[in-house]
């Protein structure tokens, strides 16, 4: 390979789920069982959810 030439490196990120993973990570006692991540609100969209 020339020093011109560049190497490229696709890397696909599932974080569907992400922010639910690290949720359970923090607090395995949430492993139990379905998680559903929402702001506090009267109205809320979910962040996220693990399956």
């Amino acid at each position: 390979m020339e020093s011109s030439e560049r190497v490229r490196h696709i890397v696909h990120l599932h974080v569907r789920d992400f922010y639910a993973s690290l949720e359970e990570l923090r607090h395995p006692e949430f492993g139990k069982g379905p998680l559903v991540l929402a702001v506090s609100k009267e109205r809320a969209v979910i962040q996220g959810v693990n399956a």
